[in-house]
């Protein structure tokens, strides 16, 4: 398998990641009620971030994708680009 993919996200639709010439593979997202939702500045940014960062550790595509959907999830709870003091994405 190659490190090709296109990932999508339409909320609140599952993520899916797309390898070139394989079929879509779709992962869960917790569905986060409206009053838990802070600020959606830097969703974005935090999903790229924890992909790429499992990425370097050499983790495969699913933590890869847990790992991003983890750090946009936990990043719009917050108020800015914050990170709470414990990390705790396993």
């Amino acid at each position: 398998m190659t490190d090709d993919v296109i990932c999508l996200h339409f909320s609140p639709s599952p993520f899916y990641a797309y390898f070139l010439g394989t079929a879509p593979l779709s992962f869960p997202v917790e569905s986060l009620g409206e009053s838990q939702i802070v600020d959606t500045n830097g969703a974005g940014d935090a999903f790229v971030g924890g992909f790429l960062a499992q990425m370097a550790k050499g983790e495969g595509l699913d933590a890869r994708v847990r790992c991003g959907i983890w750090a946009a999830t936990t990043i719009i709870q917050r108020s800015g680009c914050s990170c709470p003091e414990k990390m705790d994405f396993q």
